[in-house]
């Protein structure tokens, strides 16, 4: 049995001795212990890929070809980048104030890093996109990378993307996009329920945009009525107030006449007479702004028993 040092960089100076059998096993899962734990993942998972494609030469062979192949790279984008089914926006009234909390465009689109329909061939197109997409964000990295994960949020979440934000949610706090600004709250001002239901999971419900409120006041805001029906099922506070007129989501909602979500808000349990600030409630607001399809929701609901209970 003969000594030896060890002296890897990085790692603690050990002395390792070459032993017979399974002393000498024994003695290696040893300095295996020493190894830090994201170093021998990062061994072992280039070990996993050669002994399912082959010797080294063999398995960047057979990856390359998997990067060629348009139904795998097709898969991996509708899996992590797939875009959920738009949903019909809200008909928003003509006395709509200068100010919304819509949220600005983000400067990063998906769109933006593919090839145009007319210049992609159908057996690279889906291989180019996935491509491109990993070498613009790539690209962006390399010149802000304090800002990559939180464009990538705000992207994911404007344009409907659930597993992308999920993915990027492990990376970046996506309650300050860009402040007050949340992903929660871009969701379900755009209207799409699973990328406002899996930002519902890592966002706070009840975080407040400046006078905007909350994102279901905004959702409200905005009549998306399948954004606010999947807000609802998160648990988010029906009366929580606004910073601007201290308002209720049932408020807003009666305010821009969006009569599903005025529904939903009330079979949920919204209760229309709640005052704001100036002392209206759901109903004064409904009429004064003579937001007429909001009051027969309202009358209804109160014929049928329905709202605060």
């Amino acid at each position: 049995m003969s000594a030896q040092s060890s002296n890897v960089e990085g790692l603690p100076r050990v002395e390792t001795y070459q032993l017979p059998g399974e002393e000498a096993a024994a003695s290696d899962a040893i300095l295996l212990a020493l190894v830090p734990e994201v170093t021998l993942s990062f061994i072992m998972s280039f070990l996993h890929g050669f002994n399912l494609a082959g010797r080294p030469a063999k398995a960047c062979k057979a990856f390359s070809a998997a990067s060629q192949s348009n139904a795998l790279c097709q898969h991996v984008l509708d899996r992590d980048f797939g875009q959920e089914v738009l949903q019909e926006a809200a008909v928003q009234p003509l006395r709509a104030s200068r100010e919304s909390p819509t949220p600005v465009r983000c400067h990063l689109q998906l769109e933006d890093l593919r090839l145009r329909e007319d210049c992609r061939n159908e057996h690279d197109g889906a291989s180019f996109q996935l491509r491109s997409i990993v070498k613009a964000l790539h690209q962006k990295h390399n010149k802000m990378p304090e800002r990559t994960f939180v464009d990538i949020g705000h992207l994911a979440a404007a344009e409907g993307r659930p597993a992308l934000l999920k993915w990027v949610a492990e990376r970046c706090d996506l309650n300050h996009l860009d402040g007050d600004l949340s992903a929660l709250m871009v969701a379900a001002a755009a209207n799409h329920p699973r990328t406002t239901a899996a930002a519902a999971t890592v966002c706070s419900l009840e975080q407040q945009r400046g006078g905007f409120g909350t994102a279901l006041h905004q959702a409200a805001y905005m009549g998306a009525a399948a954004a606010v029906a999947e807000l609802l099922h998160a648990l988010a506070c029906l009366h929580s107030r606004n910073l601007t007129y201290a308002q209720t989501p049932l408020h807003v909602a009666c305010s821009r006449n969006h009569r599903d979500v005025v529904r939903l808000l009330l079979q949920a349990g919204s209760d229309p007479s709640l005052p704001d600030k100036h002392g209206l409630t759901a109903f004064s607001i409904a009429s004064t702004m003579r937001s007429t399809e909001a009051l027969v929701v309202l009358q209804q609901s109160q014929a049928d028993g329905e709202g605060h209970r």
